[in-house]
């Protein structure tokens, strides 16, 4: 699958240079509206087919039913040079990220199912 068939839904906390590098490689991305709370962010996540990007550790453990993807950052925060280069080599792998979780952590990409019901 190409990169650019994925379509993204950023977490309100991930760093806003993630998006302007998606943005700059013509992936479809948008913003989770500010304030939303995370049940609403699954549900939007599986209507609109967007597979979700955020450093927040309670999707890791949603079910496959509940949300459509998603990416997890394990990266410092302040370093956003190491999260656009390691997000880029995850554009660049061939996966179907539908369905699961692909945690990006210093280095290194794990992607696994999510946990189903």
């Amino acid at each position: 699958m190409s990169f650019l068939r994925y379509k993204f839904l950023l977490d309100e906390n991930v760093r806003n240079e993630l998006r302007h590098f998606l943005t700059k490689q013509g992936v479809d991305v948008i913003n989770v509206p500010k304030g939303v709370k995370n049940g609403k962010v699954a549900q939007l996540s599986l209507k609109e087919k967007r597979i979700l990007i955020t450093n927040d550790g309670d999707f890791s453990h949603i079910s496959s039913s509940a949300i459509f993807g998603v990416v997890w950052l394990r990266l410092p925060q302040n370093d956003s040079q190491g999260l656009v280069n390691m997000f880029g080599k995850l554009l660049t792998q061939s996966h179907n990220l539908h369905g699961k979780l692909a945690t990006i952590w210093q280095g290194k990409i794990d992607i696994a199912f999510l946990a189903t019901e």
